[in-house]
């Protein structure tokens, strides 16, 4: 596991995907994606994907496709960040609020431009209200523009699903994954 924070030039990293764990404590995982290899990456990903599959998501798929899937993301050399709160004193709101901060941090200190986030409807409108709050007193509304989509729509949210499946399984899951994730405590 590598615990310490690289710092990616501006041209290394320019887009974030990011999705949600509730498995013990909270986590949000970010994959880091340099723009030009975004086509590449997802040619790749959807190569794994079954006959009728737009996506993929770890819960549902067979362990060897499970392994298939993970040995992949590890041999595309993408990185993820992985955002970790604890909830024995606070809310999964306050958790992912704190999650939030520190990945923004992160995003506007790696220069990161653009950040994607699975879309959940129960928390879309407040992850919009503390982004826009935090870039606005950060004077950094303009560095960096986020949506929210469905996995359904882009297969790069499958990257921080499986990698956050990995982590929160353990043993030789996580193993598979630790080389390509930095964990940061919240």
């Amino acid at each position: 596991m590598n615990n310490s924070k690289p710092h990616p030039s501006e041209e290394s990293m320019s887009h974030a995907f990011v999705d949600e764990s509730k498995a013990k404590d909270y986590f949000l995982m970010a994959a880091l994606i340099h723009h030009g290899d975004l086509q590449r990456i997802r040619l790749a990903l959807k190569s794994l994907c079954l006959k009728n599959q737009t996506y993929f998501h770890m819960t549902k798929e067979r362990d060897s496709q499970r392994k298939k899937i993970l040995t992949k993301i590890v041999e595309l050399g993408i990185s993820v960040h992985i955002y970790r709160a604890t909830t024995d004193n606070r809310s999964q709101i306050e958790a992912r609020k704190a999650c939030l901060h520190a990945l923004l941090s992160d995003l506007l200190s790696y220069r990161v431009g653009n950040l994607c986030l699975e879309q959940d409807e129960t928390m879309d409108g407040r992850d919009r209200r503390v982004i826009s709050e935090f870039l606005g007193s950060h004077q950094a509304r303009e560095r960096l523009t986020y949506d929210h989509r469905k996995a359904s729509s882009e297969i790069l949210l499958s990257i921080p699903d499986a990698v956050g499946w990995a982590w929160a399984k353990g043993g030789h899951w996580r193993k598979m994954v630790e080389t390509i994730v930095t964990e940061i405590d919240v």
